[in-house]
């Protein structure tokens, strides 16, 4: 619910079957990698029968990519909706300009690799050296929460109910949602809601935009007639019905959504009760921290402060998890 701001957007799909969650295979962090050692790592992580943990991250620039991804595991993998997570990542323009943050598009490493054939498979891959950063980790939703929301893959499986390949999937979804012949309002409805099930805490206006561009693919654009050729289509596509279709996204989302007054309220609701919550496990920690200095200084053993630890954190936990289902059923 934030402002935007300039810098790239990531998406990282993971599940305990890989090898990381936002930390590289290897467990660890190290030093920043050499370009031969970054290019061995490279050739290592590209390769889907190796089975050694390698220095690297992946992420996509495509959130149509890591919500396939992760209704693969679902219907193809048979692993549980809520063990599967989508990492949005968002990287600002003046940490990349500055270095500060080391990842490298894929398709430019894949371009020194004389063993790979076409580096344009990598176009959408990206990859961090060790980890992901958590200061640049925006949100994250579970493949349960956005199907309890509305956001299931399970209409577009095969015959062996069986979630199809990226480019079937992006075909079928462009049949079905972003066809020509629908008119731009049930367009920018069916892209709005996807967006929506991430959450407001999400850069839902930037997934939608990146829904649209994505899902369709793009065969043709002539820029002095203002139209597009979509693959599959053999009609053009006007420069303003995407644009209508782009307008009446944000009003789904912005006008009907994130600034309705229902919503407002139930979000101001939330963030109060939440600050009060927070407050007073923060009374009790601080109450502990006297106790123990009382008790350090009167000579005593804290015999029992340990335990008193324990039993605070797991309330902590119990607690974030409470505000956080909370903010998942409001919508957040």
């Amino acid at each position: 619910m934030g402002q935007r701001r300039r810098g790239l957007y990531f998406y990282r799909c993971f599940s305990p079957s890989c090898a990381g969650f936002l930390k590289c295979g290897m467990g660890r962090v190290g030093s920043r990698l050499s370009q031969a050692g970054l290019l061995n790592e490279f050739d290592l992580h590209r390769d889907r029968a190796n089975r050694l943990p390698t220095a690297l991250v992946s992420v996509t620039d495509r959130p149509i990519e890591a919500l396939h991804r992760g209704f693969e595991k679902v219907y193809n993998l048979n692993e549980e909706p809520e063990e599967i997570w989508i990492a949005i990542i968002f990287v600002p323009d003046t940490d990349v300009m500055t270095e500060s943050i080391v990842y490298h598009p894929a398709k430019e490493l894949a371009k020194q690799l004389e063993s790979v054939e076409n580096p344009n498979v990598f176009e959408h891959e990206y990859v961090f050296e060790w980890e992901i950063p958590e200061q640049y980790v925006e949100h994250r939703v579970s493949l349960q929460t956005l199907r309890d929301r509305g956001l299931d893959l399970h209409e577009y499986l095969d015959g062996d109910d069986h979630l199809p390949n990226l480019k079937t999937l992006r075909q079928d979804m462009t049949e079905r949602l972003l066809n020509p012949s629908f008119s731009s309002d049930n367009i920018s409805r069916s892209v709005a809601q996807m967006a929506r099930c991430f959450g407001a805490r999400a850069p839902v206006h930037k997934i939608a935009s990146q829904f649209m561009s994505h899902l369709p693919c793009l065969s043709f654009v002539d820029h002095d007639y203002q139209y597009v050729y979509w693959a599959g289509y053999s009609d053009p596509i006007d420069f303003e019905h995407l644009h209508w279709v782009l307008l009446g996204i944000e009003e789904e989302l912005s006008d009907h959504w994130l600034a309705d007054s229902e919503f407002l309220l139930d979000y101001k609701a939330h963030r109060e009760w939440a600050s009060h919550l927070r407050e007073e496990m923060h009374t009790l920690w601080d109450h502990y921290q006297e106790d123990i200095y009382e008790t350090v200084w009167s000579g005593a053993e804290p015999e029992s402060s340990d335990d008193y630890a324990r039993e605070l954190r797991e309330r902590e936990r119990q607690m974030e998890a409470k505000i956080e289902g909370a903010a998942i059923a409001i919508g957040l």
